[in-house]
């Protein structure tokens, strides 16, 4: 089978490579094999490639492959498996190995793939709304029942559109930054009612003043991707 691999840390665009691998195993007891369809790229995953601090130096012994999130198509499953059936759509996380044709993934980390949803949207339904849920914890906590403007960064990312989407259904007096003026203007397309501002300005730090009335931040949403 294809795959994206890595045999040493570094930079995506210098390490990374498309390589033939062994083929997964008949899945076990409680396994699935998926063929993978559509997997994401996250922030998380090209630093797993580059390697976070006090990650061995040099070659690996065997060649790495990246990525915990993807979806696919079930081409067999383990014995005993009865909910999930070959031919299912399904998404998966976290489970390492997502940028590879297949990959034998555990059946409780597995989700069927609704009818109506694409490809491209099943490969993200999972991790990211998670990610949403959290930050929306953690302003609740931060602000104390007081509610005041919050300003996320990397607005344009996928995380930070669901933000978006959140804010106006809940009523979060949200401000948004992303760096440039082409990403700020796609962003105010999609949410007109949301101040969106480039930092690419050279007054964006008065525009954000100006977007939360003058009043001190209770809270601020920072992300690694920024479009």
């Amino acid at each position: 089978m294809r795959a994206i691999t890595h045999d040493q840390h570094g930079e995506a665009r210098q390490v990374l490579r498309l390589s033939e691998q062994p083929p997964p195993a008949r899945p076990a007891p409680g396994q699935a094999l998926v063929r993978v369809l559509s997997r994401p790229i996250h922030p998380g995953d090209l630093a797993g490639v580059q390697g976070f601090p006090g990650a061995p130096q040099g070659r690996f012994a065997t060649p790495r492959i990246p990525g915990l999130e993807g979806m696919g198509v079930i081409e067999t499953v383990g014995e005993g498996v009865q909910d999930l059936r070959p031919g299912q759509r399904v998404a998966f996380f976290p489970v390492p190995g997502a940028w590879s044709e297949l990959l034998t993934v555990p059946t409780d980390l597995v989700v069927p793939v609704p009818e109506g949803v694409s490809d491209e949207t099943a490969a993200l339904m999972l991790v990211n709304p998670l990610t949403l849920l959290a930050l929306l914890r953690a302003v609740e906590d931060a602000q104390h029942g007081q509610a005041g403007p919050v300003v996320q960064t990397a607005a344009g990312s996928s995380v930070g559109k669901l933000v978006g989407a959140a804010a106006l259904k809940h009523g979060i007096p949200l401000v948004n930054l992303v760096r440039s003026a082409t990403g700020a203007q796609t962003l105010r397309q999609r949410f007109p009612g949301l101040p969106t501002i480039s930092t690419a300005d050279a007054d964006w730090r008065a525009q954000v003043r100006d977007a939360t009335g003058g009043r001190g931040l209770r809270s601020y949403w920072t992300r690694w991707a920024d479009p």
